[in-house]
């Protein structure tokens, strides 16, 4: 068994801290992780956050176990593209 792969990012103030078995970041900056094991968002206000789908606050977002969580991805916003900093959290089922 490999240990989980952890990634921080920060940007005064913004901190955002994952932990998960698979974390795989493209081109964009777009982050994709499975097998969640830790996340943690402090500082980033313009984030919207989905679960399954849904448009939800940022304390019901935060308020899942990560136990519970199939996947997360992480869109960076990018203004040529028209796209928001989003958070989309994908329960199982």
């Amino acid at each position: 068994m490999t240990s989980p792969r952890v990634i921080t990012l920060t940007g005064s103030p913004k901190v955002m801290v994952m932990q998960a078995d698979f974390i795989k970041k493209d081109g964009n900056g777009n982050i994709t992780m499975n097998g969640v094991k830790k996340y943690d968002v402090k500082g980033w206000d313009n984030i919207k956050y989905f679960v399954n789908g849904n448009e939800v606050s940022k304390e019901e977002a935060l308020a899942i176990k990560p136990e519970n969580i199939a996947m997360v991805n992480i869109i960076k916003e990018n203004v040529v593209r028209g796209t928001q900093n989003e958070i989309r959290i994908q329960t199982k089922k």
